[in-house]
């Protein structure tokens, strides 16, 4: 994949927000919830 030329070139950072997280699996193995660690996010 190309990398964009502010990332590229000037080191920038990328971001893309997610709303949503696809999870493949069977009913049973579903987990009961999901933690994400946001301390990193300023």
């Amino acid at each position: 994949a190309d990398v964009a030329p502010g990332v590229k070139v000037d080191g920038g950072i990328l971001a893309h927000a997610m709303t949503e997280l696809d999870i493949t699996c069977l009913p049973k193995d579903l987990p009961e919830y999901i933690a994400v660690d946001v301390s990193e996010l300023g």
